[in-house]
């Protein structure tokens, strides 16, 4: 072939090569095999409710590690109980520290999940109780202690980096409480009272989580 020589390509072809070798960086839905993540999650349970922060690394399918710390809220009687006239007395702010795993059961941009959390919770009583000073004087503490969680649900893989999951969650918190009880006054006056108690707490609830793995 000369030096004068000339070459000819069908412009089809030479677009279809550029196009070819074109990358595309655009983040693409997807799976995320490995990688840091970051989690923030609110959960509602039968009692109360509150909000989660999660932090780890998912090392494969079947594994993600992490640690977790949140604020929770007892609101409501568990189990319906009540000592001393204290209608709910294991309400209050809890906030966990715990151990998170979790392992995805599908290789897809949607599967279910399966999650297992141990830790321990602190426990603090903003209104301990009160008194009008002519009826009746009445207050509790309450002190936190181990907890955990086990759980199923759906994560969902978006742009290979957000994650959405849901899940059904079945909590459990044990906690103790001192309950002090005193009826006064000229015709109900009553001698006092004081309950010391503890109970582990079972909690059906769900949790919504959005997160980062990359």
């Amino acid at each position: 072939m000369s030096e004068d020589s000339v070459i000819t390509v069908p412009a089809a072809k030479i677009d279809r090569i550029t196009k070819e070798e074109r990358p595309d960086d655009r983040p693409k839905p997807g799976y995320k095999n490995k990688g840091y993540l970051f989690e923030f999650q609110f959960h509602l349970d039968a009692v109360g409710g509150g909000v989660r922060m999660i932090n780890g690394y998912k090392i494969n399918q079947y594994a993600i590690l992490g640690v977790g710390i949140g604020l929770g809220g007892i609101y409501l009687s568990v189990n319906g109980q009540t000592i001393n006239n204290d209608a709910a007395p294991y309400s209050g702010f809890y906030f966990p520290f715990f151990l998170y795993y979790s392992g995805d059961i599908l290789k897809k941009d949607i599967t279910p999940f399966y999650v297992l959390e141990a830790g321990y919770a602190v426990a603090y009583d903003p209104l301990p109780g009160g008194a009008d000073g002519a009826t009746y004087i009445r207050y509790n503490t309450i002190n936190g202690g181990p907890m955990g969680s086990v759980g199923f649900g759906v994560r969902i893989y978006q742009n290979r980096k957000f994650v959405f999951t849901l899940s059904a969650n079945l909590d459990f918190q044990y906690a103790h409480t001192d309950v002090y009880d005193q009826e006064l006054g000229s015709y109900s006056a009553s001698p006092p009272t004081n309950v010391y108690a503890h109970m582990v707490m079972l909690m059906p609830g769900l949790k919504i989580g959005l997160g980062l793995v990359r």
